[in-house]
């Protein structure tokens, strides 16, 4: 457990123990998976003697005891992710039995009133990080917010230079993800890095959220895209040269799906535009070997470590020639 404190990138895996005691608070937990119900065990004779006990008796067994029993332990798995009014996370509960069985409402009812879906888009929406690269170390903070990263992000950068122990002013340059993406995104982003290196009097580096998205997934040859809405997607090609650098083969591109087509061979497919229309691209491709990433997307440790290959050949831009590629825009004009 001292490991999983100290470690915020690892996964800890805990049988029943585990429902109650374990009190990790902050950033080192972020996210909490259970992956079924807590039922007891109905071989354990201590519980048969109980349900029967209640059946003779004229009760519901399973009403009465096995899911109330139920609920309460949820209620204190949940608990594990929850410690104080500053955290925060992700709760995944995998059973199919909460929206395929009657009694599922039950334990949903349960919980504390937050937002429910099935869609993990709606998931990565949450996530929004910032990455600082200190000589050959990379230091990044994740958060998981709910459409908040405007307020979240400069106390996100306050932290990681606090980590590192320096302050915006003794950085090179500011490396950006310069999109394609979402309008709203992008341009919380550009602004951000752009006011804070006008106020440091640093350069920036504009960098291809697609390309993130392909070194998160370096392959010999890998598809990035993203969901564009409107039944499009943003799109772009890469292939490996000979030091593993994605060097891009086709210039981003804007369609919808079915249009996309790859050349013969095998890919790697990766960020959310492949999640969604993952079908669609394997149909439209047929006899071509796509092997398909799920839940993946660029991170800000991605945009500081190519940020930083481009500072070292000399890459860099005044703060005032910061701008997003929105890409729709070139499409349609």
């Amino acid at each position: 457990l001292a490991q999983f404190r100290s470690k915020p990138a690892s996964v800890l895996l805990g049988t029943s123990s585990f429902w109650e005691g374990v009190d990790v608070r902050g950033q080192a937990l972020s996210c909490v998976i259970i992956d079924k119900l807590p039922f007891e065990a109905p071989s354990d004779p201590v519980l048969r003697a109980r349900l029967e006990v209640i059946e003779a008796e004229g009760g519901n067994p399973f009403m009465d005891y096995q899911l109330p029993h139920a609920v309460i332990a949820l209620k204190q798995g949940v608990g594990r992710l929850i410690r104080d009014s500053e955290d925060f996370g992700v709760l995944m509960l995998c059973d199919p039995r909460l929206v395929s069985k009657s009694y599922g409402k039950v334990f949903l009812n349960s919980l504390p009133e937050i937002p429910v879906t099935r869609n993990v888009e709606d998931v990565e929406r949450f996530f929004k990080s910032v990455a600082l690269r200190q000589d050959e170390s990379v230091a990044e903070v994740f958060e998981i917010s709910a459409n908040r990263h405007s307020r979240l992000l400069l106390p996100m950068i306050e932290r990681v230079t606090a980590e590192a122990g320096i302050s915006v002013a003794q950085c090179d340059a500011i490396a950006f993800g310069q999109g394609p993406g979402s309008f709203t995104g992008l341009r919380i982003g550009v602004g951000v890095a752009q006011g804070l290196a006008f106020g440091a009097d640093l350069p920036v580096i504009p960098v291809s959220s697609l390309l993130a998205q392909a070194n998160r997934n370096r392959s010999q040859r890998v598809l990035a895209a993203f969901d564009a809405r409107m039944g499009q997607i943003y799109w772009a090609l890469f292939r490996a040269d000979a030091d593993g650098t994605m060097v891009a083969v086709a210039e981003v591109g804007l369609s919808e799906a079915e249009h996309l087509r790859l050349s013969a061979g095998s890919w790697t497919a990766a960020g959310p535009g492949c999640d969604r229309y993952r079908e669609v691209i394997a149909a439209h491709n047929p006899g071509i070997r796509i092997d398909f990433i799920e839940n993946s997307f660029p991170h800000a440790l991605d945009v500081a470590r190519l940020g930083a290959d481009r500072y070292d050949k000399g890459e860099i831009l005044p703060a005032e020639q910061a701008a997003p590629d929105y890409v729709r825009n070139k499409v349609t004009r």
